[in-house]
């Protein structure tokens, strides 16, 4: 049982407050019924006033029952009381008396009773129906761009068009020429061989390739060289970019080992004198006998033509007659014979030119011939 404890009580106890009574014992629900309706109901605790005297007070001792006196002195004239069980009225002296005999409790309505324990929930009643659907919300903003799909599958090859052939477009202007058959190239690989040149009379001269350096160049290769000649001739115009004279390397068919051996004469017009020597069983790497001068020496070159007898004979060593000149018109000039052997039974197919020191100069001419 729950109560407003600041609430004013009026009259005495009432039906409704017993009624309020709990099935089991709570002490605090009878320390607030006294309070609020026992105590109020005492008659001493009712509060005097003018020409309303109360007899015993609260804080007397209850012997007898209690007495309320009114002697008009302020007007207050009692006309007319009615007794009830337990009260007395009599006049004395034109003053009347009410008297609580407390043999019987008076009657009266008592004041409101206290509030009750809330009661248990209600069952659920039914659901309510269905609401209309809402306004659509604003529109939110664009999220980031998803991450790139990967690529779908190729699809099918479609049928082929139905077009009419175009007409035949104009002849387009002629192209620079292309490089020659034999082209300069460090350590490149062997360019196609060319067409076959046409049948000459005996001695005459085949070009089999021929190349002009626009840059220096660490090489100069001719591959694919045909057997269908009685000798070979290699003319050469070259400077090394060194800046003191060198020598020329050689190698054929790629054959890199102690196979070549070099014999030279050369006279010097600076000294009028006549000077020789050999080299024997050297790699190509060694070579020391072919000497080219430097081109930061006044434009100083050589020119070697080489001819090779019977290249492409299975039976014998390949041998080869060089006839050098070597700075003409300057105060070094030189003339030179040299022999050379490759000891290889082998048929040449491929020539590889290079230089101990230094690269090819810029402007140097190599040409090979096939001789009929």
């Amino acid at each position: 049982m729950s109560g407003n404890t600041s609430q004013t009580p009026s009259k005495g106890i009432s039906l409704a407050a017993v009624g309020q009574i709990p099935d089991k014992w709570d002490a605090d629900w009878f320390r607030k019924f006294i309070q609020f309706y026992l105590v109020p109901g005492d008659v001493r605790n009712a509060t005097a006033g003018s020409g309303v005297a109360i007899t015993p007070t609260a804080s007397s001792t209850l012997s007898a029952g209690a007495q309320i006196d009114v002697d008009g002195s302020q007007g207050g004239v009692i006309t007319a009381v009615d007794a009830g069980a337990g009260i007395s009225v009599s006049t004395v002296g034109g003053v009347a008396t009410v008297t609580n005999t407390g043999s019987a409790g008076g009657s009266g309505n008592g004041p409101p009773g206290m509030p009750g324990d809330d009661g248990e929930d209600g069952a659920d009643g039914p659901p309510g129906p269905a609401g209309s659907d809402g306004e659509p919300g604003a529109q939110g903003p664009y999220g980031p761009p998803g991450m790139p799909g990967s690529d779908g599958e190729d699809g099918d090859v479609g049928p082929p068009g139905q077009g009419a052939p175009g007409a035949t477009g104009q002849t387009g202007a002629a192209g620079p020429s292309g490089p020659p058959v034999f082209m300069a190239a460090e350590d490149g690989e062997d360019g196609p061989s060319g067409p076959p040149g046409i049948a000459g009379t005996s001695g005459a001269l085949v070009t089999l390739g021929s190349v002009t350096l626009a840059t220096s160049s660490s090489s100069v290769s001719f591959a694919s060289i045909s057997g269908s000649y009685s000798a070979l001739k290699l003319y050469m115009l070259t400077a090394t970019t060194a800046d003191s004279s060198t020598d020329l390397s050689y190698n054929f068919n790629g054959d890199t080992g102690d196979h070549y051996s070099t014999t030279y004469v050369t006279t010097e017009q600076a000294t009028s004198t006549i000077e020789g020597g050999f080299e024997t069983s050297v790699a190509p790497t060694s070579m020391s006998t072919i000497g080219i001068p430097s081109a930061s020496s006044g434009a100083q070159v050589a020119m070697l033509e080489w001819t090779l007898y019977g290249y492409a004979n299975s039976s014998f060593f390949k041998a080869g007659a060089i006839v050098k000149t070597q700075n003409p018109g300057s105060a070094e000039p030189r003339i030179g014979l040299l022999g050379t052997l490759w000891a290889s039974t082998a048929p040449i197919t491929s020539i590889a030119l290079s230089l101990i020191s230094g690269d090819f100069a810029a402007g140097s001419m190599f040409s090979l011939y096939g001789v009929m």
